[in-house]
């Protein structure tokens, strides 16, 4: 009996030395990993103000009248610019009730006339830049009195 308890212990023992050799936690091995962040050139531009009410002077449409400002948000994360593009000619009505237009022209876009390309603003990389673009009339005698309207459109690229 003796021998057969002794043999069970043997047997337990071993069994015990088995299983924590079999069940033991390997030891901790480092790995990498290698991130690769790919950022996109982006930029957006929101119309914060887009009325524009140009008014000629009483005295006369030659002379000045009201200037009235648009208002743009720029959002960038590279070197940008803004600029507004050729505008078509206003087309309305006169007094008369007959279709008429005036010259793109008589519409000044920071004191270049709105009928070609004009430079607005432009800078680097920026979490939202307010610019702000003044319209001032540049009405002639020879244009039509009457009510005009032209959608002017803007342009936000990379430098």
């Amino acid at each position: 009996m003796k021998k057969l308890a002794l043999a069970g212990i043997l047997v337990i023992a071993l069994l015990g030395l088995l299983s924590a050799v079999a069940f033991s936690a390997p030891p901790d091995v480092p790995g990498d990993v290698y991130v690769t962040a790919q950022v996109e050139k982006s930029v957006w531009l929101s119309v914060t103000d887009d009325q524009v009410l140009l008014i000629a002077a009483p005295e006369g449409p030659a002379l000045p009248g009201s200037d009235t400002d648009a208002q743009f948000s720029v959002k960038a994360n590279w070197n940008w610019t803004l600029q507004a593009e050729p505008m078509a000619d206003p087309a309305g009505f006169d007094f008369e009730g007959t279709a008429a237009t005036i010259p793109a022209s008589s519409v000044l876009v920071e004191s270049s006339g709105a009928d070609g390309t004009v430079w607005i603003d432009g800078g680097g990389s920026t979490g939202g830049t307010t610019v702000t673009v003044t319209y001032a009339p540049n009405f002639q005698w020879t244009d039509a009195p009457g009510s005009y309207d032209a959608t002017h459109t803007y342009t936000l690229a990379f430098q």
